[in-house]
């Protein structure tokens, strides 16, 4: 169990790959959170003792039946889904898919069992996850000063007029997942505090205090409302009167941090308030939610399937968010229950409201046994809660609430002694399903591994012999052959032999066609291949891949903008004009080019 136990708790939030795996960042928490649950699965010989413990409590029966409700329900929307290889193995930039899902249940089920086997092993969990938290936050800390040994820092670096924006990602990928995960970590330290003694308390505190911090120069708005609102819960559940040395001790950390803010140091974090000033409502989510529910009325019973929102969201784009974003392509709602009604209809949000009722079950079954950990873990749900709102679904801290719920029901009592169930009769059937079951997860791993680790090897080594060899290894569904055909046309253009740009030609419209298949977003794939086309004089597909692409994302500029040139060279003026000035509209005359375009072509025809 421990070894289970490990690998979730601290090599899923923790593991990056640079310079081995090409998705370095999430690529290693999904093959490590497939291997523990092929682990967990082949640890059959425990399951009817675990198993027995986890079904005496009740919200463990909750557990198993809604484990067992999300995977059906996810199946069945996989299966209908508008792109059903993407939906079952994950698109490129989170790989959440069918397989990643179910491996995230099987662990949580896995590790709930085996804590209500065994309440002591709760104890040394979150110590795993605090320590967990604790070097996560410290990186976090570094990476705002710029202090990065794996990860390039100018990736999480924006500029804004003549300041720099720093948003520290962790290990996490983004800034807004490494907030999230921070939220629920900061609450999982107080837990561990209110049990511990001596220097695992101090280990705690310590987590907590750099937990706030690093969550503070992340400059994640939704990871400090989270703390906030589960520090308010908190104190609800738990009225406490502060002492005189907790008032200093908070006094003191305003004063230090306002120092701070006003220092040198505190230049980046200052850029990201102002920035965050500029968009006071939130940018781009208000009318992303208010599209989001406009796609979900199109497809209410089924959605349209996991991992596909990047594809299936642009035609409902509506052109106030496109001119707000003109050159932005949305991959989630950002906002839980909306990802989950867009992709798997009404069924899937009334999953996730739940899974929101049995953590709340769980907790109060937990506060009800007079567990010292109920309250803080209550309130880590509520953070988890509330920054779920803004955000994303990643493995990280999706798979920590799952962990915290496991906790919470191993905190609860039995209802009576259970003898351990046997199960005779299905004994065989269920060893060979699980070691089935477990074998496909672990070779999916190996796959994925090899895959990205040839993808890594071709940006390092562009040419056809690298992609060759990455194609000959690599899992359905998504993939990465847009960026493939970029890099391979700015490889083709360095060729003087002509024999070696017609090869490296080839290979780049084969990567370009295949992009349509294996992109997660179809519009661009389509308007890659049109400006691959139009490189080579071939007009039919140039103007299909642009037709196909404003067809994709109705309400994208580009296409249009590229369109107009094109029909102004076959002599199409008038169809060109109302194009160009498409183009111009969406683009919110951002872009000189495009407002010199529609300039131009409507001068031309006066």
């Amino acid at each position: 169990m421990w070894f289970l136990c490990l690998l979730a708790g601290v090599f899923v939030p923790l593991l990056i790959t640079p310079r081995l795996l090409f998705h370095y960042d999430t690529t290693p928490k999904i093959i490590v959170l497939a291997l523990a649950a092929a682990w967990a699965l082949l640890r059959i010989g425990e399951l009817p003792r675990e198993a027995s413990a986890l079904w005496s409590r009740t919200p463990g029966r909750w557990l198993a039946f809604l484990t067992a409700a999300q995977l059906v329900w996810f199946g069945a929307t996989t299966a209908t889904s508008s792109r059903p290889w993407l939906s079952l193995f994950g698109s490129n930039w989170r790989r959440f898919g069918l397989v990643e899902t179910a491996s995230l249940l099987v662990v949580a089920v896995a590790i709930a069992a085996a804590l209500s086997a065994r309440p002591a092993g709760v104890r040394p969990l979150l110590r795993l996850v605090v320590c967990a938290g604790l070097i996560a936050s410290v990186y976090g800390i570094f990476q705002y000063f710029g202090i990065d040994p794996f990860q390039p820092v100018a990736a999480y670096q924006a500029h804004a007029g003549d300041s720099i924006i720093v948003r520290p990602p962790g290990t996490m990928g983004h800034a807004d997942y490494f907030g999230w995960w921070l939220a629920v970590e900061f609450f999982c330290a107080i837990a561990l505090a209110r049990i511990e003694t001596g220097g695992w308390k101090r280990v705690a505190i310590a987590a907590a205090g750099c937990i706030c911090l690093a969550v503070l120069l992340s400059g994640t708005r939704a990871a400090l409302l989270a703390i906030v609102v589960g520090v308010v819960g908190l104190a609800l559940m738990e009225p406490f009167r502060p002492r005189r040395s907790h008032l200093a001790i908070a006094g003191l950390s305003v004063i230090v941090f306002t120092a701070f803010l006003f220092s040198t140091a505190g230049t980046r974090l200052r850029a990201r308030a102002v920035w965050s000033e500029d968009e006071p409502t939130g940018g781009a989510r208000p009318l992303l939610w208010r599209d989001s529910l406009e796609m979900i009325g199109a497809r209410p019973a089924l959605g349209f399937g996991p991992e596909t929102f990047l594809t299936t969201f642009a035609p409902y784009q509506s052109e106030d968010l496109s001119r707000l974003f003109p050159d932005f392509h949305h991959e989630s709602p950002h906002n839980l229950p909306l990802d989950a009604a867009t992709a798997m209809g009404v069924p899937g949000l009334l999953l996730m409201i739940a899974w929101a009722g049995l953590g709340g079950f769980a907790a109060r079954s937990a506060w009800r046994a007079a567990s010292p950990i109920a309250a803080p873990l209550s309130a880590a749900l509520i953070a988890s809660g509330a920054a779920a709102m803004f955000s994303a679904a990643s493995p990280g801290p999706v798979l920590l609430t799952f962990l915290v719920i496991a906790v919470l029901i191993a905190s609860c009592p039995a209802e009576e002694p259970r003898e351990a169930t046997h199960w005779t009769g299905l004994q065989w059937f269920v060893r060979a399903a699980s070691v089935f079951f477990a074998l496909g997860l672990a070779i999916f791993g190996g796959v994925l591994a090899i895959s990205e680790y040839r993808l890594q090897q071709f940006s390092e080594h562009p040419g056809a012999t690298a992609y060759l060899a990455m194609l000959s290894v690599s899992l359905p569904g998504a993939a990465e052959d847009l960026y493939v055909s970029r890099v391979l046309q700015q490889q083709c253009e360095k060729r003087s032999d002509f024999g070696a740009y017609l090869a490296c030609r080839q290979q780049t419209m084969r990567a370009s066609g295949r992009a349509l298949r294996t992109s997660d977003d179809l519009a661009n794939a389509w308007y890659n291949l049109s400006m691959l086309s139009a490189a080579e004089n071939e007009m039919v597909w140039t103007r299909r891949g642009l037709e196909e692409a404003i067809n994709a994302s109705p309400n994208w500029f580009k296409p249009h903008w590229a369109l107009a040139k094109f029909l102004s060279r076959t002599g199409e003026t008038k169809q060109a004009t109302v194009e160009a000035q498409r183009a111009a509209f969406l683009d919110s005359n951002r872009d000189p080019e495009v407002v010199r375009t529609a300039a131009e072509l409507t001068a031309s025809r006066r």
